[in-house]
């Protein structure tokens, strides 16, 4: 009898859903040093909202960029990134 071993599906890789030291410094153009900052100040509003705290050196890529209004992380990935919402009305003069 000739018995093949069974193929395993292949393994796909989950995206990041965080944002390390380097990225952060890349999308604000900052130093290491205010990055690690920001990077502390937001988990510390994370935790204070009663949720888990990141690893440091660590950011939730959705929470950054709610935080900076970068848009949506989704649409972003996905590259078809939805225009801003202004939440200012233009005033009729």
């Amino acid at each position: 009898m000739n018995f093949t071993k069974p193929q395993r599906p292949p393994v796909r890789k989950r995206e990041s859903r965080v944002l390390y030291v380097e990225d952060v410094m890349e999308m604000l153009g900052i130093g290491q040093t205010k990055a690690y900052q920001i990077i502390r100040d937001l988990n510390d509003e994370i935790e204070a909202a009663g949720y888990f705290r990141p690893l440091g050196g660590r950011v939730s890529e959705t929470y950054f960029r709610e935080r900076f209004y970068l848009g949506d992380a989704n649409a972003i990935r996905k590259n078809t990134a939805k225009p801003a919402n202004n939440p200012r009305k233009e005033r009729a003069r």
